[in-house]
């Protein structure tokens, strides 16, 4: 959950995880820890092998007149054959729900790992062997953050208010999907890919009625 508040200039991120498995034996009072490897990925680092080009080899032997033979060309190629790996992967999602778990952050220990992340929740939790998903609290953090206003009047007339969060790096994210609130109003998901974009996000929280902005082509410059 991303909750926005304009006169306070932050954001609150509320960093949630579904929870489901199905072993067979239901869990009863045990204490989580949640780990942002993923053990179904592939540990094995890539190696890049050269192609090998040869001449074309043209077969005299063969045909009593040259200028007429039809040429053979002896293909010495070498190639890396790619097999596509399906993976099962299993994912720890970002999602909203009606769950009241405000103090559950105060229970969580962050451990940085090398190339994870692992957070250790002290508290009992019971999670049947049944695939339905339980929403567990695994931390909470407050954001600085620069709003502005964003307007593109040649494709768009409205104002946009957007969110400027930096320093996306210290929050340990994984891709997920992202509730936006603004002053208490939900506005609606977004999906967050701290692999794909830079150390600033943007957030786009809408249009702001109360401005407006008019294009004018000036025809002196447009000859």
């Amino acid at each position: 959950d991303l909750r926005s508040s304009a006169a306070a200039n932050k954001i609150d991120l509320t960093y949630k995880a579904h929870v489901f498995q199905n072993t067979g034996v239901d869990w009863k009072g045990v204490k989580l820890s949640l780990s942002t490897n993923n053990p179904y990925a592939n540990k094995t680092k890539p190696v890049l092998s050269p192609w090998y080009l040869d001449y074309y080899t043209y077969r005299n032997d063969v045909y009593n007149d040259y200028n007429n033979a039809p040429a053979t060309k002896n293909t010495n190629l070498w190639a890396v054959n790619l097999k596509d790996k399906k993976m099962e992967e299993k994912e720890m999602e970002l999602a909203e729900d009606d769950f009241d778990a405000l103090s559950a952050q105060n229970f969580t220990k962050m451990i940085e790992q090398l190339i994870s992340v692992e957070y250790e929740i002290d508290l009992p939790y019971n999670i049947k062997s049944d695939n339905e998903k339980n929403m567990v609290l695994v931390n909470s953090k407050t954001l600085n953050t620069e709003y502005m206003y964003y307007a593109i009047p040649k494709l768009d007339l409205s104002v946009f208010m957007v969110a400027r969060i930096t320093d996306l790096g210290e929050l340990n994210l994984i891709p997920g999907s992202a509730n936006l609130f603004h002053d208490g109003a939900y506005l609606g998901k977004t999906y967050i890919n701290p692999g794909t974009m830079n150390d600033t996000l943007d957030l786009s929280l809408g249009k702001d009625p109360n401005m407006v902005v008019k294009r004018t082509l000036l025809k002196n410059d447009s000859k």
